[in-house]
């Protein structure tokens, strides 16, 4: 008889076990090569969701870092916009206030004069008491024109350049200038100030 080889003896062993109509089983390289196809396949699915995860994670850190810097821009900007419009404001007021008292002399003579031209107008009998401070009688008298030769100038203890009383017959008129300046600076800060509240409300609300 002759000799069978181990292979061909195997091969026939198995189609016999299968019976004719059965298919060749798949070898086992095949089904290895089918296993770590399928692994490689599901470590690149894995790896590429851990690669989408952390792009995610890293742009989402990313935005939020420009997002705080966005808000510290604001927030300094905010600062920087109220300390420029408070430092306005002093210098506007300083400055005022420094030219205060020359406004109101420069215009106490014309209110003088329009208050005492209305008066004689009425009464032109009268003859107005005007009391100063020392020193500007001369100025509203000039100031007065044709109604200085009505008048009487005394000069008065306490009152500012800016300030004049009409003594009449039945009471006086205190012209005080220095006070209304006084109230129109304060009026003007207290808006400045609402100005700046306001501007940095609209500021933190963009």
């Amino acid at each position: 008889m002759r000799p069978v080889p181990l292979q061909d003896f195997i091969s026939q062993h198995r189609r016999e076990r299968r019976g004719p109509d059965r298919p060749d089983d798949p070898s086992l390289d095949l089904l290895l090569a089918r296993a770590r196809g399928q692994a490689r396949a599901d470590g690149f699915a894995e790896g590429v969701a851990e690669t989408e995860a952390r792009i995610e994670r890293e742009l989402e850190a990313r935005l939020d870092a420009v997002l705080e810097a966005l808000d510290a821009a604001r927030r300094d900007r905010r600062e920087a916009y109220a300390r420029a419009a408070e430092d306005a404001g002093r210098v506007v007021l300083a400055f005022l206030r420094g030219v205060a008292p020359a406004i109101g002399q420069a215009a106490l003579g014309a209110e003088l004069a329009a208050a005492v031209e209305s008066a004689l107008l009425a009464a032109p009998s009268a003859r107005p008491r005007i009391e100063t401070a020392h020193g500007g009688a001369d100025a509203l008298r000039a100031a007065l024109g044709p109604y200085a030769e009505d008048c009487v100038f005394a000069e008065a203890p306490g009152l500012g350049l800016a300030e004049a009383r009409i003594r009449w017959d039945d009471g006086f008129d205190q012209i005080d200038l220095e006070a209304a300046i006084r109230r129109g600076l304060e009026i003007l800060e207290a808006h400045l100030a609402a100005e700046a509240a306001h501007a940095e409300t609209e500021e933190t609300m963009r």
